[in-house]
């Protein structure tokens, strides 16, 4: 059974990791986003990565995925305050806890940097 062509519908950060695999593997693919650009959804809305409850770095998961975080901009958070309104705790990670990413339509995003890749 040959595949002739792959089709992805959307163009989010899953599509096109999606998609920058699929290449990777030299399937023919189509990407198709019902706006007329990745990303237009946000605008620099940022965007946090998780990272305190896992036991790799999410940036290393990315990057396992063969996503290059060189082709995105972000910032990893190691000091936190939380607050309830009344009380605040202070805590520090010996990694980041979280990453902070920009989505959107803009250079440095997530966004772009993904559809970047896939091109």
């Amino acid at each position: 059974m040959s595949i002739e062509n792959i089709k992805i519908a959307g163009a989010g950060p899953a599509g096109l990791t999606a998609a920058i695999n699929l290449a990777k593997a030299e399937y023919q693919l189509d990407v198709f986003e019902k706006n007329y650009d990745t990303g237009v959804r946000f605008n620099g809305d940022l965007h946090g990565l998780e990272n305190w409850s896992r036991k790799k770095d999410v940036i290393d998961e990315l990057h396992d995925m063969n996503i290059k975080c060189t082709d995105f901009n972000y910032t990893g958070f190691k000091n936190l305050r939380i607050s309830n309104g009344t009380k605040n705790w202070d805590f520090s990670c010996n990694r980041p806890a979280f990453y902070l990413v920009r989505r959107g339509n803009i250079e440095g995003s997530l966004d772009q940097g993904l559809k970047k890749k896939q091109h």
